[in-house]
């Protein structure tokens, strides 16, 4: 098992990657490539999880083989 860290505000000292939000080079570089049909697992807040699943698809998952779930408020905001 392969687990890549993204850190989005301070990284550790001589992190090879800039602080910052999942992007299509992250994608590429840190997921199994589409062709070996993997499962993907995205867990977060509803606008990451939904930005991660729209670059993995742009990426070439299938869909059907990302799982999600979210979390968050479930109100409105007062």
């Amino acid at each position: 098992m392969v687990v890549t860290y993204a850190y989005t505000r301070a990284t550790p000292k001589d992190w090879p990657r800039p602080a910052g939000r999942i992007d299509r080079e992250l994608i590429d570089s840190g997921t199994w490539p589409a062709n070996l049909q993997p499962s993907g697992y995205v867990c977060g807040p509803t606008s990451f999880v939904e930005s991660a699943t729209d670059l993995l698809i742009a990426a070439g998952h299938d869909r059907e083989r990302i799982r999600t779930e979210r979390f968050g408020a479930t109100g409105e905001r007062k």
